[in-house]
């Protein structure tokens, strides 16, 4: 029995949705829309270092860093991960278990 299609893309169908993997928002209207922005980048599964998530978790739960290997826990264990960038900084960054 087949398992199931993991790399299918989501498309939401709301009037202003995330288009593509940019993490641009679109207007559906033809219209700009005022979150049409470049500020942040989002990236499904998109690349990064175990000390960015480290330190973004530390700041995020008021504790010193560590040594914690990011990158293998979710390669391991995860459907996938978001990443959130503003330029080359990661400022944001979720886990799909």
């Amino acid at each position: 029995m087949p398992g199931p299609a993991l790399h299918r893309q989501y498309r939401p169908q709301r009037r202003n949705a995330i288009s593509g993997m940019t993490g641009r928002i679109r207007s559906l209207n033809g219209q700009p829309s005022p979150y049409d922005s470049d500020v942040v980048k989002y990236a499904w599964r998109g690349t990064f270092d175990s000390g960015e998530v480290e330190l973004l978790h530390a700041e995020c739960f008021d504790r010193e860093p560590g040594e914690w290997d990011w990158a293998g826990q979710v390669e391991r264990h995860s459907l996938g991960w978001v990443c959130a960038r503003d330029d080359a900084t990661l400022v944001g960054w979720v886990n799909v278990a």
